[in-house]
């Protein structure tokens, strides 16, 4: 994955915008399953995702729930906040898949933020998103069944990652809040249902 393809993810920003992140920037590649930001820690890179999935969560307690993920195009902008305030991370980021983010120092996308309208608007947008994905988390603890919320989650990683999710029961009920015990019964009902089918190694979603 070279820079140009930043202009094609980042088509929101004009190429002058883009040239100028790339040369605060760098590129890394991150293998799967690496946490590239951890609760307590001071921001001093953000990412943008050029391919690839970071997953964010958060911990309540003794309970971990997945907050969102960071897709291509996008930057985590919890990250963005805590830095801003020079106050340490709440959340936990970790890529899901292989990845490939563009690293920009995080005072150096403070300052052109103030500089930049454009950069400016894509932050708010990014806000804007977290916001909505919020209020969707908080809608499907509230006011939906276990059932329902794991089958519009495997429906999600389906969507990002293809339909044949490998994760156990137990890294599911940590994304989810909520215990093995209780996944491995939704789960069941699901494959009742015909929504789903539970092979030895991965759950197929239909």
């Amino acid at each position: 994955m070279d820079t140009e393809n930043l202009f094609k993810i980042l088509n929101g920003l004009s190429n002058n915008i883009i040239s100028i992140l790339t040369e605060k920037g760098e590129i890394k590649k991150i293998p799967a399953g690496q946490i590239i930001l951890d609760t307590g820690q001071y921001i001093r890179l953000l990412p943008i995702v050029i391919s690839g999935l970071i997953k964010v969560t958060g911990f309540f307690g003794e309970k971990q729930l997945l907050l969102y993920y960071i897709r291509p195009g996008e930057t985590c902008i919890m990250s963005f906040i805590a830095a801003l305030r020079n106050s340490p991370s709440i959340i936990r980021a970790q890529t899901e898949e292989y990845t490939e983010a563009l690293f920009i120092p995080a005072q150096s996308l403070i300052s052109l933020s103030r500089e930049y309208f454009q950069i400016t608007e894509f932050l708010f947008m990014q806000f804007y998103g977290r916001y909505m994905n919020f209020l969707d988390s908080i809608n499907h603890i509230l006011f939906k069944r276990m059932d329902i919320r794991l089958y519009d989650y495997l429906k999600e990683k389906a969507r990002l990652s293809g339909n044949l999710i490998k994760m156990t029961h137990a890294q599911i009920a940590e994304d989810l809040a909520t215990s093995r015990e209780v996944i491995t019964r939704a789960l069941k009902k699901l494959s009742v249902e015909g929504k789903i089918v539970q092979h030895p190694n991965y759950i197929e979603v239909l």
